[in-house]
């Protein structure tokens, strides 16, 4: 069977088919913190965490990608064997690192 994280990797959660498949991996009782990090920066969470504002032309997006960071603050995944860490540039780990609070710590070990 295809580890989920596999499944995950590639698919373009904005112009693809929507959210419908990613929803289906992260539903899986099977999906771990890796797979669930990588929906999260596939679906441009990175956006999310620097704006924090609820986006009027993209509601799908808005409700999947804060269900997710909240599914993934609340610890629902749990850490696999495979990590995943964000390849982001200098700017976006130091604004990351000013806004981001001691509760999200998780999210601050994968930049």
């Amino acid at each position: 069977m295809k580890p989920l994280i596999e499944c995950c990797t590639g698919y373009d959660m904005i112009t693809g088919d929507g959210f419908e498949i990613p929803q289906i991996i992260l539903d899986n009782d099977r999906c771990d913190l890796s797979t669930a990090l990588l929906a999260f920066y596939s679906a441009d969470g990175v956006s999310y965490l620097l704006n924090r504002l609820e986006n009027e032309n993209l509601p799908k997006w808005h409700v999947f990608i804060k269900n997710l960071y909240n599914f993934i603050l609340n610890r629902k995944y749990v850490k696999g064997q495979i990590a995943f860490k964000i390849s982001l540039s200098k700017v976006q780990i130091f604004k990351l690192k000013k806004i981001l609070s001691e509760d999200e710590a998780i999210l601050q070990k994968i930049f």
